[in-house]
């Protein structure tokens, strides 16, 4: 399950929103909607790498 967080608790603090986060990702609020995500780069990298393998023409192309 993704934690929610609010931006206020990122703006006060971001280290101690990434330590608890555990190498997961961390879905931020502002109000009751989800304003963006943090996500590890690890798994940042991955999605791009599988978004790029999926794209036609694609394949194999440096960025």
């Amino acid at each position: 399950m993704t934690r929610t967080v609010s931006i206020t608790e990122v703006r006060e603090d971001a280290e101690g929103v990434i330590g608890r986060a555990a190498g997961e990702a961390v879905a931020v609020t502002r109000g009751d909607k989800v304003e963006f995500y943090s996500v590890p780069a690890a798994t940042f990298e991955a999605m791009v790498d599988g978004v790029r393998a999926a794209s036609p023409g694609r394949a194999g192309r440096p960025d």
